[in-house]
């Protein structure tokens, strides 16, 4: 666990609350806590903090505001993208998981801002945060990896979920080469099928709704239908008809000239990540 504290003004007696509430986090071995002190406020000591639980204590020196403008300026430091890309239900943050496996630094923005990036993206109930947070956490997230070193990151919209990714990360991603992972569609409404057909009906009910101007009238009411059927298949491929075309204009805008079309079955995702090491590394 990772936190960025902001303190200013510091007072005894709320130190005294804020260190009880800490210590009732479920801390795990090796966390950290960063805390920036204003230039007029008071630091509350290192060993305060390890008292709460924290095993690794730093003082920002120059105050959060001064980090802040550190973490908004290193997202316009050249990086060595390479971009995941594909229609809903492909395994793309399956393929940056295998891609990790095998060695290959990647960057989870959606594991980062506790979101999966669609209407479906938030049927976890984990709490986002901010985008303030979601900024601090990317930071840290490439400060562990060499500037020159290709990065691997997830194909997104600028917001996933309730938080926004920084523009001059956006910019980077979006001139970036695109992997176009190109899986047929029966394969992803069988993975669709798989990762969401244990989850409630009203639940899955609600995303559907959450997109039905979008979608369409038409296919908002045969998607619910299906649902209530127990047809998951048929919701799968409805609600893929509106995800894919919204997939292709966002695609559209790109350079042809630097987009990788790499058709794939479901099946074959790890050994396509074994290739995508391969082409970076010749």
């Amino acid at each position: 666990m990772l936190l960025y504290w902001k303190a200013s003004g510091w007072w005894d007696h709320e130190w005294q609350r804020w260190s009880k509430k800490v210590s009732s986090w479920p801390l795990v071995e090796g966390s950290q806590c960063i805390v920036g002190v204003a230039v007029n406020g008071a630091a509350v000591s290192h060993g305060s903090w390890k008292t709460a639980g924290f095993e690794e204590v730093s003082v920002l020196q120059g105050g959060y505001k001064q980090f802040r403008a550190h973490v908004l300026a290193s997202f316009g430091v050249a990086r060595q993208l390479r971009v995941v890309g594909g229609y809903t239900g492909t395994g793309k943050t399956e393929l940056l998981h295998l891609l990790n496996a095998v060695g290959e630094p990647t960057l989870d923005l959606e594991s980062l801002a506790n979101h999966r990036g669609s209407s479906f993206g938030a049927l976890d109930g984990v709490a986002q945060p901010t985008t303030e947070q979601f900024e601090n956490l990317i930071w840290h997230a490439l400060r562990e990896i060499a500037p020159e070193r290709p990065i691997w990151v997830e194909d997104e919209s600028m917001m996933i979920g309730r938080v926004k990714i920084p523009d001059a990360l956006y910019d980077q991603m979006r001139t970036a080469r695109l992997y176009f992972v190109d899986m047929p569609k029966a394969d992803r409404a069988a993975r669709l099928v798989v990762d969401y057909g244990a989850r409630d009906k009203t639940t899955l009910a609600e995303a559907i709704l959450r997109i039905q101007k979008r979608m369409g009238p038409q296919h908002c009411r045969q998607a619910l239908e299906a649902l209530d059927a127990g047809d998951l298949r048929s919701v799968a491929l409805i609600t893929l008809g509106y995800y894919d075309k919204a997939y292709l204009r966002g695609t559209s805008s790109r350079s042809p000239d630097r987009i990788t079309t790499i058709p794939v079955r479901a099946s074959e995702l790890r050994t396509l990540a074994t290739q995508l090491k391969d082409d970076v590394t010749t």
